[in-house]
């Protein structure tokens, strides 16, 4: 197990911004940082297990805005006037203005890109961004509008919470900042406490559980049928995989003592055979 090529790992991090390896320094006794790249790929790895779940509530919070909207107008336009069919209620129900641009921009590619049919609400839907889906549930707030629509369609969107328009849409901003942190490759197990490996495996596991409980808002059937010991494991292989990874971890600077030293008879060697 320690017969590695220390050399290669520390090249390695000439390619990670020494800035970005500074947090993951924290996580391991000082006397590996030369091998900070480890916990890197390690801590990556783990962000990684994170998308399907950013994913599947981006997927449920569109379909779900999307179709308690079409059938709100729908039931709207029974006694009002409506300026747009019902299901395309995001061409112009009331927003505020980076919004309609978001939808403006979609229904623009749609049309640049489809060329053999007519745009369908699907095309326009399946182009707007979780940020745009945020937008769209926190708009102006008049229980006067017959167009206003959050009281009448909470419980169809979060079935599942009874908490406030606020507080519901800052849990949604949050996963949002999740999923903008993946994307940027920012890691996601830090926190205000002090950095430890046990720590950072803390941080990860509430993290994923907040998720998982915003899945839970919108439906149970889901998060049961994604995370539960009898549907598809996720929540058990996530945990699996985290334990896994820092497991390796342990083992690597904690259970071996003698690999201190070997680790700096290693780099001696190499570092002079470069010479």
């Amino acid at each position: 197990m320690l017969d590695i090529d220390f050399a290669r790992y520390i090249r390695s991090a000439e390619y990670i911004s020494q800035e970005r390896l500074s947090k993951y320094k924290q996580l391991i006794p000082p006397i590996y940082a030369p091998l900070v790249i480890m916990p890197y790929y390690g801590m990556q790895f783990n962000a990684a297990l994170f998308y399907p779940t950013i994913q599947l509530i981006e997927v449920c919070l569109r379909n779900k805005v999307y179709s308690s909207l079409r059938a709100f107008y729908m039931e709207r336009a029974k006694t009002i006037s409506l300026p747009g069919k019902p299901d395309e209620w995001y061409l112009w129900m009331p927003q505020n203005k980076k919004t309609i641009q978001n939808i403006a921009l979609a229904w623009t590619d749609a049309k640049r890109t489809i060329k053999d049919r007519a745009i369908i609400p699907g095309d326009v839907i399946s182009r707007l961004t979780f940020g745009v889906w945020v937008s769209v549930l926190d708009e102006h707030q008049n229980n006067k509008d017959p167009l206003f629509f959050w009281n009448a369609v909470q419980k169809e969107i979060f079935p599942n919470v009874n908490k406030s328009k606020k507080a519901i849409l800052s849990e949604i901003r949050w996963a949002k900042s999740i999923r903008n942190r993946l994307s940027h490759h920012e890691p996601l197990w830090t926190s205000s406490d002090l950095c430890t490996l046990g720590n950072a495996k803390r941080t990860i596991y509430e993290k994923h559980n907040r998720l998982l409980e915003i899945i839970r808002w919108m439906s149970e059937d889901i998060l049961y049928s994604y995370a539960s010991t009898y549907g598809f494991q996720y929540e058990e292989s996530f945990r699996r995989m985290v334990e896994g990874s820092f497991d390796a971890y342990n083992v690597f600077w904690e259970k071996y003592p003698q690999a201190i030293q070997i680790l700096n008879n290693k780099i001696k060697e190499q570092s002079t055979g470069q010479e």
